[in-house]
Formats: structure tokens, C-alpha cells, sequence
């Protein structure tokens, strides 16, 4: 799919960052996880999870992608190459599922098909999905080779080429044409496509040409410059978040608007832009102004990190986070650094220092977070409480 920029797939290119640190999901413990017999997490964990686990998973398989939080559920890979959902508080199957034959090609989604909630998996080059209540209503779509799927709105959206991706409808790949210098960032349940760039947004359909940009609802202060167009960040929770050149006092300015029939400003915030004080390299320069801009959506849709700062859909606000750089995202807290020290900070977590010798969650939910460790038998899946 090269060319075409889905903010899902921006993303994901981000996670490769996570190799750069010591501080990522995955970490593996030198003690060893006992069969799922041994509820005690084999190594230190982030602060706020309890050791003691509530289950531990069989055997999950190697590359099946992260876990997948499903409010009061939990939904993972088997080393059978299953699609399982288990009961997040005892672990206990709700129900199985046989996925399609290959590598997993991108990690597990929750999304909504048909008007129903399903979990998505893209295995290959098929789409499959099954009903979240009980794995029935099951569904596959053949995909054409390189498409990519973002779950960034309520419903699947493919990206197949430069200028064309596809929503489903009735089982079925439907096309939508993408106007030029525009990114398409998200479908919703009825099949409408949010598109944005510089100079505006679109709503897109299948079959429907697309009609003349609509422009950016105003959100510039008095001393800014008019003719600024802002940069697209991404899609998050229903909102466009979009980022404006410096103003003439030499700010840059983070705007969310609300996606609705028509786009409307929700509020605005100043970002604090990271430096390269200590290099002034080329390379150093790239790296900083890359950090600045980078963008970590929380699972949870409503907040996210851009650059160094936390952006809350749910408060308005914005907060700058100092000398940070992001290294994962959850539901509740980014984990990152500042400054060489590993930090965990979230809208309503408290900045803490965590240190770095530790396992970090690779989803949180109501019940806890999952963590993941190795033994004999390969990957195991840890379900550990908070300790407050």
C-alpha cells in the first residue's frame, strides 16, 4: 500500500520505536512462568499492578499480535492459532474461534461490522471478524495483497492504493476514491469516510464523488498568521486533531474538531515543541523535530501523547510533559523518558518514576492490566490486579 497514509498505519510504524528502549510490552523475565501453575508474575512490574495474577494463560502464539481489552473480556491468539476470548476477572473461555490459515498481519481490533460490535482480525490477506458476544455472526472478506486496515473510527477502514481505500458493506469490499493531498483517517458504522488535510475536510462515500473541501472551522488567536494551514495529525474518539504552524509570538497550536455533519472546534492548546539543545546535528534535529510531532492514541479514545504533550479529548486540555518521549501507550498511562529516567504519567495517573528493570502492560482494562512472559512451553498471558 505504499502511498497511501492511513493514521492507524502512521502509528504502527511508530511502535517500532519500542525496540530503541529496555522499557516496552514483552519484556522478558529470566524467571521462569511455572506452567500457569505459579500465579506470580516471574519479574518486576510497572508500579500500580499486583504481582499476583488472577489467571495465567495456556500458551499463546509467537507473532499473534498483542492482546486485545474487550471491557469485561480479554481476547488473545492461541498457540493453536485460535482466536479465544476469556473472561477478564477469571480468565475462564467465553468462546473460540478457528482463524484463517496464516500469519496475523495485524494485531486484533474491536470494531463494528454490520451494525454489530465484532472483534476483526486481518490474518494474510483476509479479513475475518466474529460477534463480541459469543463468536457468532462470523464474516470474512478476501483483501487484495498489501491492503492494510485502521480501526481508528466505529468501522474497518482498508486502505488499498495512493488514492482509494474501502469500507465494508454487505459482506463485500466497497471502494471510495480519495481526492487528491487528502488522508483518508477514518470510517464510521453507516460507511462515511472522514478525510482531512491543510486546507480541510471531507466526508467520503462509496459511489458518491467527492464534494469540494470543506475548510478547517477557525481556532487561530488574533497573532496568528491567516494564511497558516495546519498539519494532520490523526483521528481519535470521533475528533481531528490537527497541529498549526507558529503563530507570530512564535507558538504552535494543537486543535481538536469534533467530527459531526458538520466539523466544529472543540477547543485548542499550546504544544511545547522538543529540542535538540545538547546536539545540533543534523540527525539530532530530524530526531527532535520527529518527536515533536509523533502521535501515541490511547486505546481508551480519549486522550493521547503528541510529542510532549498530553492531549485530553475528555477534559479539553493539553499538558506538557517536559523533556518526554514516549515509548508505549494503554488505556490509562503512557509509559516513556525523560531526561534518560523511565516514567509512567497518565490523565489521571500520576507522573511516577518506574524505573526501567520491569515488565510494562500490553493492554489495560476494568480488571486489571495483561502482561506477558516466557517459559518451556513458550508465551504465557498474565492477568494482574491493581494494587489500589
Amino acid at each position: 500500500m505504499a502511498g497511501v497514509v492511513i493514521a492507524g498505519v502512521v502509528v504502527a510504524g511508530a511502535i517500532g520505536a519500542l525496540t530503541l528502549t529496555g522499557l516496552r510490552p514483552g519484556t522478558v523475565a529470566t524467571a521462569p512462568a511455572s506452567g500457569g501453575a505459579d500465579t506470580t508474575f516471574p519479574s518486576a512490574v510497572a508500579p500500580g499492578w499486583s504481582r499476583t495474577a488472577r489467571w495465567v494463560s495456556p500458551p499463546v502464539e509467537t507473532g499473534g499480535g498483542k492482546v486485545l481489552a474487550l471491557d469485561d473480556a480479554i481476547a488473545y491468539v492461541t498457540a493453536e492459532h485460535r482466536l479465544r476470548v476469556v473472561d477478564a476477572v477469571s480468565g475462564a473461555q467465553r468462546w473460540e474461534a478457528e482463524l484463517p490459515a496464516g500469519a496475523m498481519s495485524q494485531e486484533l481490533a474491536r470494531t463494528t461490522i454490520a451494525g454489530a460490535p465484532v472483534v476483526a482480525a486481518q490474518v494474510g490477506d483476509t479479513l475475518a471478524w466474529w460477534n463480541t458476544a459469543d463468536g457468532k455472526a462470523a464474516g470474512t472478506v478476501q483483501l487484495p495483497a498489501g491492503a492494510r486496515v485502521s480501526y481508528l473510527g466505529a468501522a474497518p477502514l482498508i486502505g488499498l492504493d495512493e488514492r482509494t481505500v474501502a469500507v465494508v458493506g454487505d459482506g463485500a469490499l466497497r471502494r471510495v476514491t480519495v481526492p487528491s493531498g487528502a488522508f483518508p483517517l477514518a470510517a464510521d458504522a453507516a460507511g462515511q469516510v472522514s478525510a482531512a488535510s491543510g486546507r480541510g475536510w471531507w466526508h467520503l462515500r462509496p459511489g458518491v464523488a467527492a464534494s469540494a473541501v470543506r475548510p478547517w472551522e477557525s481556532a487561530a488567536p488574533d497573532d496568528e498568521a491567516p494564511s497558516s494551514r495546519p498539519g494532520v495529525v490523526g483521528y481519535l474518539g470521533g475528533t481531528f486533531l490537527t497541529l498549526y504552524p507558529p503563530d507570530r509570538s512564535g507558538r504552535r497550536h494543537v486543535v481538536a474538531s469534533t467530527d459531526g455533519q458538520a466539523v466544529r472546534v472543540s477547543f485548542r492548546g499550546q504544544v511545547t515543541d522538543t529540542d535538540a539543545k545538547t546536539d545540533t546535528t543534523a540527525d539530532a534535529t530530524a530526531d527532535a523535530m520527529a518527536d515533536a510531532t509523533a502521535w501515541w492514541p490511547s486505546p481508551s479514545g480519549t486522550w493521547g501523547v503528541l510529542g510532549r504533550t498530553l492531549v485530553d479529548l475528555e477534559r479539553g486540555s493539553v499538558t506538557d510533559l517536559g523533556a518526554w518521549r514516549t515509548t508505549w501507550i494503554t488505556a490509562d498511562r503512557a509509559y516513556g523518558t525523560i531526561d534518560g529516567r523511565s516514567i509512567q504519567v497518565g490523565p489521571q495517573v500520576p507522573r511516577t518514576e518506574v524505573g526501567t528493570a520491569l515488565t510494562i502492560p500490553e493492554v489495560v482494562g476494568p480488571a486489571g492490566a495483561v502482561l506477558r512472559a516466557k517459559d518451556a512451553q513458550g508465551e504465557r498471558l498474565y492477568l494482574l490486579p491493581p494494587t489500589t
